[in-house]
């Protein structure tokens, strides 16, 4: 009988095995070595983003400076959350209009980082050119034109990280629905009373 005890004993612990390796495969991808890759490059732009915020008293700069450091707080929320779910093997999934959100394709992920390339580039002309000046409405011009490129690449670092990991963004009611204002869409032509 004791025999037989040990013999099914053995053969639990064996089938059990074999199920936590399954589980573990199954959530294999992607990894937390990722995850804590994009979350330290995520808050050394955070700290940038501070460091920036402290050299202006107000102004649209400044503000630009902190809705890019919002966006970034973000992104920081939105890994950290995926991370957590990872080490405590929760599986967190976003349901929008009834479909799970799923990583993207690599073809899509490629788009967007090419996106997020030309985005640095543009930065980067920027930034050498507001460096030719030292002071004056051209060079407010230029860090205009340059904060708006980092907030530009923060918003595209957000949305590929949403994509990598499957992360559902806040989008943006549409016409009708609850929430939204009756304005109508830009462009569209309107009478004299509603103009304004």
């Amino acid at each position: 009988m004791a025999k037989a005890a040990t013999i099914v004993f053995v053969g639990l612990v064996f089938v059990l095995g074999i199920c936590v390796s399954v589980l573990l495969l199954a959530h294999a991808a992607p990894s937390t070595e990722a995850l804590d890759a994009d979350l330290v490059q995520v808050r050394a732009q955070i700290k940038a983003a501070d460091e920036e915020d402290l050299k202006y008293q107000g102004g649209i700069i400044k503000a630009l400076v902190s809705v890019r450091r919002e966006i970034l707080r973000r992104s920081e929320a939105m890994l950290a959350q995926k991370r957590a779910s990872f080490l405590r093997r929760i599986d967190l999934r976003y349901i929008v209009d009834g479909k799970a959100m799923a990583p993207a394709s690599e073809e899509r992920l490629t788009e967007i980082a090419s996106d997020i390339d030309k985005a640095n580039a543009a930065l980067s002309k920027d930034l050498a050119g507001a460096a030719r000046y030292s002071g004056g409405v051209i060079q407010a011009m230029s860090l205009m034109a340059v904060a708006t490129d980092h907030l530009t690449v923060a918003q595209l670092s957000l949305a590929y990280f949403g994509a990598k990991y499957g992360m559902a963004l806040p989008i943006p009611a549409q016409d009708g629905a609850p929430g939204t204002s009756a304005q109508p869409a830009p462009g569209v032509i309107v009478k004299d009373k509603d103009a304004f």
